[in-house]
């Protein structure tokens, strides 16, 4: 990875807004959710939440509808697209999934982003306002929300207006170099919820871009203005100093070990929030991160441009070492790796007693 290419605060917002909002009981939405990752990041976030996952796309949606059921509790798929209109659209499923979009891809997209938004086919999908979809449903008043749309924030936002009244927080991508055609920018985003009452509070994931890093996008939270006081007038909310640092900090020391033994390929094992959280430590790796590796027979086909494979696969592109990136199933992951100790390969854990931890083929053989 570039070190350019992405630079991420350490931090797990849906934690960060859990911690600001106490027990949120309201409905919790994930507009643009893909495959259902940040759906599962704030269902664990906000226990006592509805929380509604919108995805328009078949193929993707075919996924988040199985992890939504295996999460039980108050969660929903909802196969639909978000907008300021509703009926049928368009939508552009491109070579990525994660670039998908109401939208084309603009010409500068496609040079900082190359085959990634390439339109393979076009998808009708059904479009709604979220408004409309609030009122029909009885859904429980919505108390934050989380865009991720490619561009069509705009759209989605005007459909909101009148739920974003009792909106405490929104989440939201912002094209700042319009990667789509038409794409709602960072400055239309943010003039549009100041005037509704929102103040900007965190910007993460800043996306650097071509050969002058320029800054293409962002990930953007806002807060009603009420409860943005509230946070500034306090002391700093936890969330911001644990979780996610902790995670980084482990994670950088153990690519610091993997670098110091020599082991200059690595795979990462695990693709969810763990993962996710780490990557500014990932951004400046000492080491090259050759792949990622996810169990899921669903796995999505690239993270960060790193490809999603199998342990198998992994084992046969000769990664040298293999990171557990996980601190809940870090001893299931464990135990999934005697193919890659029997290998040769070095298999690296961060949150055993002892403290990272490097396993090799023949540690593993005489017991230790």
């Amino acid at each position: 990875m570039n070190p350019r290419q992405k630079v991420l605060l350490s931090m797990d917002v849906f934690s960060l807004l859990a911690e600001i909002l106490g027990d949120v009981r309201g409905s919790v939405i994930d507009g643009g959710a893909n495959v259902g990752e940040a759906t599962e990041r704030m269902r664990r976030a906000f226990p006592n939440a509805e929380v509604h996952a919108f995805e328009p796309i078949e193929e993707a949606y075919s996924v988040l509808e199985r992890r939504v059921q295996a999460l039980g509790g108050s969660t929903s798929a909802q196969r639909l697209a978000l907008g300021d209109r509703a009926g049928e659209a368009e939508m552009h499923v491109n070579r990525n999934l994660w670039t998908c979009s109401l939208l084309p891809a603009s010409e500068r997209g496609l040079a900082l982003h190359g085959d990634w938004c390439e339109t393979v086919r076009s998808e009708r999908v059904q479009v709604v306002r979220l408004d409309d979809w609030a009122s029909e449903r009885g859904a429980a008043p919505i108390d934050v929300i989380k865009f991720d749309l490619q561009g069509f924030e705009g759209p989605a936002l005007a459909g909101c207006e009148r739920v974003l009244e009792g909106v405490k927080a929104i989440y939201s991508e912002a094209q700042i170099i319009p990667e789509y055609e038409g794409a709602t920018t960072f400055a239309e985003i943010d003039g549009f919820l100041r005037n509704h009452g929102f103040g900007l509070y965190q910007m993460t994931d800043l996306c650097l871009k071509g050969e002058h890093a320029e800054p293409s996008c962002c990930d953007g939270l806002w807060l009603r203005s009420d409860v943005l006081e509230r946070v500034r007038r306090g002391p700093a909310p936890r969330a911001v100093e644990t979780g996610g640092l902790q995670r980084c900090v482990r994670m950088q020391t153990a690519l610091e070990k993997c670098a110091a033994e020599g082991l200059r390929r690595i795979a990462l094992y695990g693709a969810g929030a763990h993962t996710l959280a780490c990557g500014e430590t990932l951004a400046m790796s000492p080491v090259e991160i050759d792949c990622v590796i996810d169990d899921a027979a669903d796995r999505r086909v690239a993270l960060w441009g790193l490809p999603v494979v199998s342990r198998a696969e992994a084992i046969e592109r000769g990664v040298g070492a293999i990171v557990l990136s996980s601190d809940r199933a870090e001893a299931q992951l464990i135990a999934n790796c005697d193919d890659a100790l029997e290998a040769g390969i070095c298999v690296v854990s961060l949150y055993e007693e002892a403290g990272i931890r490097m396993r090799t083929g023949r540690a593993a053989a005489a017991g230790s």
